[in-house]
């Protein structure tokens, strides 16, 4: 008999892991994750996962065509400076599922810093009250806050760190305390009270 022809088989590699994940840190009660096209021309989708922990376990964000313009997937359940991370793959259009991207890590902006330093003078039959502002430059406001038994109610918004509280009667004693809020409307906790 004569010698059999001998076949080649090429064996399809599957899809490169995606390159350029990045997450911001500094969206209010969000992380944006982007990442660079792969550079395979048979790519249909990209899976984003995401994880409490960069060792996971991650649970599937989003399914991306790999034809967006914009490669990005807002991910809008996180808590006010809770960190997430992220990890992306490419899937081409016979179903072969690429290695996971390297993790990149996101946050959710943080509230600011609580005001400091409450402190307050009597001026007449009103409380002046004055802190010092958080480090964030992007404070707007501040609130002022009384407090009734265990109860917290808000008195004033203010834009200066500084506020005048009228009391009802000569020698009534209040309870006060102070939050910041910035740009993005994210409330920082109340300051220290101070009773006078």
């Amino acid at each position: 008999s004569s010698p059999s022809e001998s076949a080649t088989a090429t064996t399809r590699r599957a899809p490169a892991p995606p390159p350029g994940l990045t997450a911001t840190t500094q969206r209010p009660r969000a992380v944006e994750v982007r990442w660079q096209p792969g550079l395979e021309s048979n790519l249909v989708t990209y899976i984003v996962e995401s994880s409490d922990s960069s060792t996971g376990p991650f649970q599937k964000l989003a399914k991306v065509p790999a034809d967006q313009a914009n490669l990005v997937v807002v991910d809008n359940k996180v808590s006010d400076g809770a960190k997430r991370y992220y990890r992306v793959k490419a899937v081409d259009r016979d179903k072969m599922e690429g290695a996971w991207s390297e993790v990149a890590a996101g946050a959710a902006k943080p509230p600011p810093n609580a005001p400091a330093a409450l402190s307050a003078e009597v001026q007449g039959n009103a409380l002046v009250l004055t802190w010092m502002p958080p480090p964030q430059p992007d404070i707007r406001k501040y609130s002022v806050w009384k407090k009734n038994q265990e109860k917290w109610s808000l008195v004033a918004t203010v834009d200066m760190p500084t506020c005048t509280i009228p009391r009802r009667e000569r020698g009534q004693k209040l309870t006060l305390a102070v939050s910041a809020v910035d740009q993005n409307g994210l409330e920082s906790p109340r300051s220290q009270d101070i009773t006078y």
